[in-house]
């Protein structure tokens, strides 16, 4: 994509199932995943949370009281 050159490529029933199996089963890990790892990068000049960050942070402050508890998360995906 960098390079804007166009690939294209034939793709077949079992392509089409490899990719919808895939994103199936990154949809799912999204949906249960209730414990979140955080990643350091350069997005984190820009977030808010940084003062409750433990790789941000050396001794990160407890998260306010009144932060939002963890809700189930509805995916729709549509081929």
């Amino acid at each position: 994509m960098r390079s804007n050159e166009k690939l294209t490529y034939e793709v077949n029933d079992d392509h089409h199932q490899q990719a919808q199996s895939l994103i199936e089963d990154m949809a799912m890990k999204l949906r249960c995943d209730q414990e979140w790892k955080p990643v350091t990068g350069q997005h984190c000049d820009r977030c808010g949370y940084q003062k409750y960050c433990p790789e941000k942070t050396a001794k990160p402050e407890p998260l306010p009281q009144d932060a939002r508890e963890v809700t189930q998360v509805q995916l729709a995906l549509g081929f």
